[in-house]
């Protein structure tokens, strides 16, 4: 009975034919299977051994001994093989209907076990059409994993997905695999090929659904072709945000999240650890185009900022990453397939985006894709710039791996989110990955130009299962599950699309359920975060490259971000890297050559007041002009100048001069430096210009009173008030308020609000730039000291002084009111301006104190000039015909008569008062020369004013006037 119990599939293996029909005798207890008496126990226990190894491999697939019968035949081929030979596997009735591909057939099954009995059964054969691109090994992985879900779904014996599908659904698959080859217009031609080939017959099926493709711009043309044909697809892997437009494509579903959901999850995880604003690069195809739109969409709901590059070929990275890198953003988001990933992250090394201060998340493809790209020798840029990279996947159970500290260690829990049916999966998937009948199935299914070459046992290009695996298993349950819950039993696409909406199971990718749009809910797909960091453990191999490890930190479940351990970025740090690149601020400060120029204006001025110092006191000292000025007038006056002028020195120092922080406190100590030096220059100037126009008011109203002089109760008196005015509200405000040296954002940013320019200034400690109280002050009582004091000038301008000064002070006066007020509002109106606060402030200075000196020395200067010219010039008249001296040359006239003196007013010595001057001619006469009238000045001078008195001309009415004669040479 042995050949009856024989499923078909291993008749077709003649060796294994034999070695079952001898397991077989033994297993049912016939003569032939007893052991000799004559074998040795060894021996037969070498055989029991063989025969329990193959039983075991046997009952992999459910055939072992008894239980063979009880069963549907668990042949992988079984349902196909009911298409392609419905005689030979008693096939009795096939049933078809118009508007239905689904073929309904009666199988006496009685016929295939070789049984007497009468046993029949009808199932519903469903014919899908699988379309997936065949570029790697993972493709021929999915492949067999959609055979395996395939396999489960028609058997029922997978432990989780039996329970969801139940004995009482008669709907059976067979597929047919497609390559796409990642061509649209081709992938679209072969759907329409298939959708209208001729004869339809069972073996010759059309199908009822389509599953795939994984790229969203194949996809949409395909479902718009097969909703034509009331036919439904499901997608695993197509995310675009446009599949959700059921009035376009109303017969889609898929198991992946929709791009919107992608993004939501993503965004929720940039939020998670406090990013704000990131970049986007992104492949400008279908798929990527859609994420990045939905990204954007969803950062802008929550209120992050984002930035974004396309490229369309490896040509245009370099152009997409400059654009992104004058963002100054620092987290970059890439949607990329694995075959972008080294040419974008070389390139990103070399514009300085991968150095330490960028976190990179990349999604799309695998996370060990990436990490098997990523190897590299230790010092190359890839290398470099791989490290701390993360990738964000749907990879719901993270492998467990011996490396320490951060990877999961053999005995380390899971996270309990991470806990999945995806562990029984795996465990079904190895046990019949080495199954060598499923493996010699799955290559009977590829298209001819994917199969692989095998060794004899498996094919060599097959791996572990992707999530893009979970995925296809998952869309092929959904599809049934849908199907199950059909009402009519020949069902098309219109029939059942809404029922997956009321689908809720436990798949391999997680809980899966479907939204109004037939679109896999994206909070139930569980994200992991992976972080790429350097296989320490592993170190660097004999071609001198070295790996990285996987270490997940993240996931995502229920909607909410679980981290179960700390991301190490490339920095080596665990916090991420700020949002935005801290760019530095330009601080503007004074231009070097205004800079120069201010110092150098500054030591002009105080080097010309130095020499007016030394003029009045060296030589003009026992000079008429300087006598008449006084010479403690003239030393208050250069001395207040002088400390103005120095008030630019410490105005030139700024944050280009000191420390980047400016510890010691140089720049503040250099801010107050500026008002006190200013005004205590000016209120010396101010106390001597007011000391003088107070005297010409006293002498106004005094008559008795005919000469300008100071004495030392005026010296004394105004420099004291004026100047300690000044010298206790200054006290008061370095005490109280003093200036600090500041950098001020100017209110220039770029569009993120980041600060691109500041200046620096001096202002008070509580970080105001309007002026305080006692710059006011300062304002006020100086401003009104020179405005009295141009009263005073204004009251006494009939008064005419010796030289002129009383003109010159008035304007000296006035010059110093208008610097001093224009220049204080233009100062703080150019606050923002460091520049132009610089030469406003050194010009108010400059008019201030030099214009000031300028008037009251210059023309002091002239006079004692053209002083000196008239006496050496009158001399030289003189001596030049007699070589004598004035007396020697009067005594010589009066010799030879010719010369006479007369008093003009007939007075003499008694008549003369004391501080009186008196006026006379004479007459000298030479034979070489002509007559010539000499003016003769004649002073009393007391014993008690040694300073004499001061001329007053043109005054003839006044009492005190007198005339000086001025006629040819002067002496």
């Amino acid at each position: 009975h042995a050949s009856c119990l024989i499923p078909s599939f291993i008749k077709t293996n003649p060796a294994l034919e034999s070695r079952m029909k001898t397991n077989m005798e033994m297993c049912t207890g016939s003569k032939r299977a007893r052991p000799s008496r004559k074998r040795s126990s060894a021996a037969m226990r070498r055989r029991r051994t063989k025969i329990a190894s193959l039983l075991l491999s046997v009952s992999s697939l459910g055939l072992c001994c008894s239980h063979i019968v009880a069963q549907d035949p668990l042949a992988f081929d079984y349902y196909d093989r009911l298409r392609t030979d419905p005689e030979g596997f008693g096939v009795t009735l096939v049933e078809f209907h118009e508007n239905s591909h689904v073929a309904k057939i009666t199988v006496n099954e009685a016929l295939n076990n070789h049984t007497d009995s009468n046993a029949t059964k009808t199932y519903r054969l469903v014919n899908l059409a699988t379309f997936m691109p065949f570029t790697s090994s993972a493709s021929h992985t999915t492949a067999a994993v959609s055979l395996l879900a395939i396999h489960h779904f028609n058997h029922r014996n997978f432990g989780p997905i039996a329970n969801q599908i139940g004995n009482d659904c008669d709907i059976r698959f067979t597929t047919e695999i497609f390559d796409t080859k990642w061509d649209r217009i081709g992938t679209a031609a072969q759907t329409s090929n298939l959708l209208d080939r001729e004869p339809r017959n069972l073996s010759n099926p059309l199908p009822s659904a389509i599953i795939g493709s994984h790229f969203s711009s194949i996809t949409q043309p395909q479902a718009i072709l097969a909703a034509i044909q009331n036919i439904a697809q499901i997608s695993p892997a197509s995310t675009s945000g446009n599949l959700d437009d059921k009035e376009v494509y109303p017969l889609f579903a898929r198991t992946c999240p929709s791009s919107e959901g992608e993004a939501a999850a993503i965004v929720d995880y940039y939020v998670d650890i406090g990013i704000t604003r990131v970049a986007i690069l992104y492949w400008s195809d279908a798929f990527g185009a859609a994420l990045q739109r939905a990204f954007q969409e969803r950062a802008t709901a929550v209120g992050m900022e984002t930035t974004n590059a396309g490229f369309s070929s490896e040509e245009a990275i370099p152009g997409a990453i400059e654009k992104l890198k004058r963002s100054k953003f620092q987290h970059i988001f890439v949607v990329a397939f694995s075959s972008k990933y080294q040419p974008i992250m070389k390139e990103a090394y070399r514009a300085k985006m991968a150095n330490g201060q960028h976190a990179w998340l990349f999604y799309g493809p695998s996370q060990f894709s990436i990490q098997a790209l990523a190897k590299s020798a230790p010092d190359s840029p890839l290398f470099q710039a791989s490290t701390g990279v993360a990738i964000v996947n749907f990879e719901a159970t993270p492998q467990r791996t011996s490396q320490k500290p951060d990877a999961l260690r053999e005995d380390e829990p899971l996270p309990e989110a991470l806990e999945t049916v995806n562990q029984f999966f795996r465990a079904e998937w190895n046990a019949t990955f080495h199954d060598s009948h499923f493996m010699n199935y799955v290559e009977e299914k590829l298209p001819n130009d994917s199969k692989s070459e095998t060794d004899g046992e498996s094919p060599r290009s097959y791996g572990a299962p992707s999530v893009w695996s979970y995925f296809q298993y998952d869309a092929i349950i959904s599809m049934g599950l849908a199907m199950c819950r059909a009402d009519t039993e020949f069902f098309n696409g219109l029939d059942f699309i809404n029922a997956f909406q009321a689908i809720s199971f436990e798949g391999t990718s997680g809980q899966v359920e479907f939204n109004e749009y037939n679109t896999r809910e994206y909070n139930t797909i569980k994200f992991t975060v992976w972080n790429m960091v350097p296989d320490e453990a592993g170190g660097v191999n004999e071609e001198g490259e070295q790996g990285f490890s996987l270490n997940p930190t993240s996931v995502y479940t229920g909607g909410q971000w679980e981290q179960f351990r700390r991301f190490v970025y490339a920095d080596g740090q665990t916090t991420p890297p700020a949002d935005l690149r801290a760019i530095e601020a330009e601080v503007d400060t004074i231009n070097d050559p205004i800079r120069f120029l201010g110092i150098a204006l500054a030591s002009f001025m105080m080097m010309s007041y130095l020499a007016c110092l030394l003029w009045a006191w060296l030589l003009a000292r026992n000079q008429p002009v300087a006598r008449a000025s006084q010479q403690s007038f003239l030393t208050l006056v250069a001395v207040g100048s002088f400390v103005q002028a120095a008030a630019i020195l410490p105005l030139s120092v700024d944050r280009s001069l000191a420390s980047q922080n400016d510890n010691e406190g140089h720049l503040d100590r250099a801010c107050m430096a500026v008002p006190w030096l200013y005004y205590m220059g000016l209120s010396l100037t101010c106390s001597a210009l007011f000391a003088k126009t107070s005297r010409l008011v006293e002498i106004l109203r005094t008559p008795e009173v005919d000469r300008l002089l100071l004495d030392r109760q005026d010296l004394v008196l105004w420099p004291f008030l004026i100047v300690g005015a000044n010298s206790i509200v200054l006290t008061l405000w370095t005490s109280l308020s003093p200036l600090q040296y500041d950098v001020v954002r100017d209110g220039s940013t770029d569009v993120y609000g980041r600060l691109l320019s500041s200046y620096g200034m001096c202002r008070s400690r509580d970080g105001t730039n309007d002026p305080n109280w006692f710059w006011l002050f300062l304002l006020i009582f100086n401003v009104s000291a020179l405005l009295i004091a141009n009263w005073f000038s204004y009251r006494t301008r009939a008064i005419e002084t010796e030289y002129q000064e009383s003109k010159y002070i008035a304007f000296a006066m006035g010059t110093t009111i208008e610097a001093y007020v224009i220049g204080s509002a233009m100062q703080h109106a150019t606050n923002d301006s460091p520049d132009a606060n610089y030469v406003i402030t050194i010009g108010a200075i400059f008019i201030s104190s030099f214009v000031t000196a300028a008037l009251i020395f210059i023309p002091k200067m002239v006079a004692h000039r053209e002083n000196l010219q008239r006496r050496a010039t009158q001399t030289k008249r003189i001596n030049s015909p007699t070589r004598a001296s004035v007396e020697s040359a009067g005594e010589r006239f009066q010799d030879q008569q010719s010369s006479e003196f007369s008093d003009d007013e007939g007075l003499n010595s008694s008549e003369f008062r004391p501080d009186s001057t008196h006026t006379t001619t004479f007459t000298i006469s030479h034979e070489s020369d002509s007559t010539h009238t000499i003016g003769v000045r004649v002073t009393h001078h007391p014993t008690n004013q040694p300073d004499g008195g001061v001329l007053f001309g043109g005054g003839s009415e006044r009492a005190f006037g007198s005339r000086r004669f001025n006629t040819g040479n002067s002496l």
